[in-house]
């Protein structure tokens, strides 16, 4: 595979991240309750999947802000989680540090998603 190709797959990372994660809380949610379809969710996985069809820029930076916020008030959830567990437990560490982990990724993948729908063309 030449180096274009991988820049090009690489640069749907943060787009795929997004869809793996959205797709797996969706499903998650219908394993759970088969009665009850989490419509934000649902809408999310819609607008992801419409940002790397069209790559309409308005897309791109509003699927960024709410996802920023949404990984912020994660994080807020995976330290007040923390807190409730007693002091030194190793569950405790799990949580908080596969929380932060995956959350402070997808805030930084949601402040580099916007990017590459902004490029200025040089021709």
């Amino acid at each position: 595979m030449n180096n274009i190709q991988f820049k090009k797959i690489l640069s749907y990372l943060p787009e795929v991240s997004f869809l793996g994660v959205a797709l797996y809380w969706f499903i998650d949610n219908l394993l759970v309750s088969p009665h009850y379809i989490n419509y934000p969710i649902l809408i999310v996985i819609l607008f992801i999947v419409a940002l790397i069809i069209w790559k309409i820029k308005a897309f791109a930076i509003t699927l960024s802000a709410v996802l920023s916020i949404g990984s912020l008030y994660m994080i807020l959830a995976v330290i007040s989680e923390y807190k409730e567990f007693p002091t030194g437990d190793p569950d405790g560490y799990k949580l908080l540090f596969t929380g932060l982990a995956i959350f402070i990724s997808l805030i930084g993948m949601s402040v580099l998603m916007p990017f590459k729908y902004f490029k200025k063309r040089l021709n």
